[in-house]
């Protein structure tokens, strides 16, 4: 966000310079030749660190650091040798100094290395600096090392005691580097390594928290601070937690006052990725709230002196408002019918620049074909069913909306962004279907336009200058998009321009940039940034863009109705199975992690924030659960549901012999009676009263007043629960053909994603942790699942609530059948 990213800008300056430390000192220590390109950057670091001492408050404090950018190896390595200098520096400055005595240690260590260098003063009889043989080198290069050691140990005050008080984790490459660019001055020693050099620091790439204590307890006895340095996928380092050091330190009196993680993003920079890896670190740590500082990419590229010349600009044409696109809304509102205003169907209107592409458009939604190319099946049967004249009114209005886009020559603003040549980012029909794209390009400057992508395919584009014609944002969690028009980068270069039709968009995406901009306001958010970056003046800033006129997007719709489909697939190889299995990039996967009793449901995308060579992973497709083992089925208990059913019929006084649905029967018997019209008018009357639209007469007749046709129910909730009140069958009436139809083949894509939904909220709330502590946790959490899920819609009895989700655990407990994996990774079929 750029006025987040100028604000804080405006203030970095500032923070870096008014330091007040030693940091020339520990920067000229530095045994790294790249150093001065990272100069700025580690005096960031600096006085974070510096600033976070300043403000520690409790006896343990944790402080994570993480970096929005993925950095490179080189300035992992360049940062963990400045703390290591940093704290020994810091160390030898507050240690403790013997009054009556000396540090009979260090003379004696001193007292070694004199004994050394007198023994080196002469060359060996066998060795030649003529020749420089190798017993030469030898002796020189042992000569030198003694020499600098005794130069180390010499600038200690006899007086000082030196032990080691600070651990340093860290990936075994880190620990390599950092471990040979001070085998000279031993500004730091292997935890492992025997030798008793006298040092302030220990670096551990390899011992778990437990297997230290066991190993050296002297010195976790004596440990005052703890750095985990990028070592997150480290098995052993995961060890190391807040919770299980401060229970620690009160158990056992340890002296230890302070953590601090770093950690780096990844090379995708957007907010999701780093919501993902804060949620990912802080299970891991368990860091404690507004204790992570989040070092912007922005603030990075300003320290590195990265220039960025790429540019952005998405501007709106046309009127503010249209009242036809008002009227078509309040129509698809009324009949339910969301997708036909879904972001989806938005995007393929706002392009409809010609008579060619409404007829298209026209002629998909309401020929009497029940494939569409644009919408779903179940929108399309809802169409289907509307009465003819509602369904010639709501004709109309799509006519006379799409006219009124037409009149606005979107075309001729598209062809004014096409002066030079450029890419199109188009909705994903215009791309895959050939004769629509022939539609729009017709009237375009064809001889610009160097080529067509998808906002998926955008990614791996080697051109430089778009122009977006599909609306993308960056949605609501758990129902995010990537790319979006906020968060769209290739690289340092690249130019983009988006057009777009205001009364359809603008509102949209100014909510877009106020969501975005106080979801990361919300990130960076941190005591050190509220002192120093005027914080407060920030949030006034970011509730000023905030729209005054609301919007109602339904994501999980959004989500199920997008058509930005990810061509990605993800392939995990399993221990002791010979080939990988592929699955779709949006699958969910139940996951335990090192075999503990923890079952979450995790994305692929997120295994992969796994090391799957330090750590054991079992997991099992959530989807593979549902497909393979009817679960509506196993839950609904069928013959239990008849034996309610033929309780409802005989009340009803509907004998054995009369087959099909008890509502169909109940409506044919009151037809039957009466008439068919009547009934139709006198049910269409009461369904209205319901804020409930009727079908049409012929479905009425072809389908309602059946018993033999095929379909359970009407596909509205709400007509269906206005049906069961009419023919007084109440509440458990549709909640037990609601569970019949989840078990039979008519189950819905809307059901079966509500079930997912509750079943990944039932695993992350810990429901499956422990099946004797299962009714505590689910009694805790009943309010948290009637509030968020459409439980009578997958056909669970509210008033039952509690013993329905615990038989929903057990039988879904009973397919779980969990495998080791050995490898993921996701790949791109495009």
């Amino acid at each position: 966000m750029k006025f987040i990213d100028s604000h804080i800008k405006k203030h970095l300056t500032n923070f870096i310079n008014s330091s007040e430390n030693n940091f020339d000192e520990i920067f000229a220590l530095l045994p790294t030749e790249n150093k001065e390109i990272y100069i700025e950057l580690l005096k960031y670091v600096n006085r974070l660190l510096d600033e976070n001492d300043k403000i520690q408050q409790d006896d343990f404090v944790f402080f994570h650091i993480h970096f929005e950018q993925d950095l490179d190896d080189e300035f992992v390595n360049i940062l963990s040798q400045f703390l290591v200098l940093k704290y020994h520096l810091m160390s030898l400055q507050d240690s403790t100094k013997l009054e009556d005595d000396f540090n009979e240690i260090l003379l004696s260590k001193r007292n070694e290395i004199r004994q050394k260098i007198i023994r080196l003063s002469r060359a060996p009889d066998d060795a030649s600096g003529a020749r420089g043989n190798r017993i030469y080198k030898r002796w020189l290069k042992e000569k030198k090392y003694c020499e600098m050691l005794s130069s180390f140990y010499n600038s200690f005050d006899e007086k000082t005691v030196i032990e080691p008080i600070n651990l340093f984790n860290t990936k075994l490459s880190t620990a390599k580097i950092l471990l040979e660019n001070f085998a000279e001055f031993p500004y730091l020693t292997d935890l492992e390594n025997e030798n008793n050099d006298l040092t302030f620091n220990r670096c551990n790439p390899n011992l778990s928290l437990h297997q230290v204590d066991k190993l050296h307890s002297n010195f976790i006895d004596n440990c005052e601070k703890i750095f985990l340095i990028d070592c997150e996928r480290k098995k052993n380092l995961k060890t190391f937690s807040f919770n299980e050091l401060k229970s620690w330190k009160k158990e056992n009196g340890l002296p230890i006052k302070q953590m601090v993680l770093f950690s780096f993003g990844k090379s995708k920079i957007n907010i999701e990725n780093i919501r993902t890896k804060l949620k990912r670190l802080k299970d891991i740590f368990k860091i404690p709230e507004s204790s992570t500082y989040v070092v912007l990419n922005s603030e990075i590229n300003k320290l590195l002196r990265v220039s960025n010349n790429h540019f952005r600009k998405i501007s709106f044409f046309g009127a503010d408002e249209n009242v036809f696109w008002d009227t078509l809304q309040l129509e698809c509102s009324i009949r339910d019918l969301y997708e036909l205003k879904s972001n989806k169907l938005l995007n393929i209107y706002g392009l409809c620049i010609n008579e060619e592409i409404k007829d298209f458009i026209i002629d998909d939604l309401f020929s009497e074909h029940e494939y569409s190319k644009l919408i779903s099946a179940e929108t399309k049967f809802q169409i289907m069913e509307m009465t003819e004249k509602d369904l010639k009114e709501f004709k109309e209005t799509f006519v006379n909306f799409l006219d009124s886009l037409i009149d606005m020559k979107f075309a001729d603003i598209i062809n004014n962004h096409l002066n030079t040549k450029k890419t199109l980012i188009l909705p994903n029909l215009f791309v895959e279907n050939e004769y629509l794209s022939k539609l729009l390009l017709h009237d375009l400057k064809s001889e610009n336009i160097q080529g067509i992508v998808t906002w998926k395919s955008v990614q791996s584009c080697n051109v430089q200058n778009f122009l977006i014609l599909s609306f993308q944002d960056q949605g609501k969690r758990p129902f995010y998009f990537y790319p979006n028009l906020l968060e769209f980068y290739i690289n340092h270069h690249f130019y983009a321009r988006g057009a777009f039709v205001k009364f359809l968009w603008l509102n949209q995406f100014n909510w877009s940039k106020y969501n975005l901009a106080n979801d990361f306001r919300k990130i960076i958010e941190h005591p050190i940034r509220n002192t120093y970056f005027d914080i407060v003046q920030l949030k006034k800033q970011i509730s000023s863009i905030k729209p005054e006129k609301t919007i109602s997007i339904d994501w999980e719709f959004e989500s199920r109705y997008s058509h930005n489909l990810n061509r990605s697939v993800i392939k995990v190889k399993f221990q002791k199975i010979s080939r990988s299995k592929t699955y779709p990039y949006s699958s969910l996967f139940i996951v335990r992690a090192n075999e503990n009793s923890e079952l979450r449901v995790l994305s692929g995308d997120e295994l992969q924030n796994y090391d799957l060579n330090e750590e054991i992973i079992e997991v099992q497709s959530l989807d593979d659960i549902l497909e393979e083992t009817n679960i509506f089925e196993k839950f609904a208990e069928t013959k239990n549901l008849e034996e309610e059913l033929k309780i409802i019929r005989k009340k009803f006084d509907v004998h054995e012999s009369e087959t099909g649905r008890l509502w169909k029967i109940l409506l044919k018997r009151k037809c039957i009676k009466s008439s068919e019209s009547d009934i139709y008018k006198e049910l269409t009357a009461f369904l209205d009263s319901k804020g409930s639209k009727m079908v049409s007469f012929k479905h009425f007749d072809e389908s309602w007043t059946n018993p033999e046709s095929e379909a359970f129910a009407p596909l509205s909730k709400k007509a269906f629960l206005g049906v069961c009140e009419y023919l007084d069958l109440g509440t458990p009436y549709y909640i037990i053909i609601q569970r019949l139809r989840n078990s039979s083949k008519q189950a819905t894509r809307q059901s079966t994603h509500q079930m997912t939904l509750l079943l990944c909220d039932l695993f992350n709330d810990g429901c499956f942790d422990d099946l004797t502590k299962t009714t505590e946790v689910l009694r805790n959490r009943l309010s948290k699942y009637q509030q968020t899920h459409s439980l009578q819609d997958i056909g669970i009895d509210q008033d039952n609530l509690l013993v329905n989700l615990k038989s929903l655990v057990d039988i879904v407990n009973d397919e779980i059948k969990l495998k080791i994996i050995s490898k993921i990774e996701i790949v791109s079929n495009e």
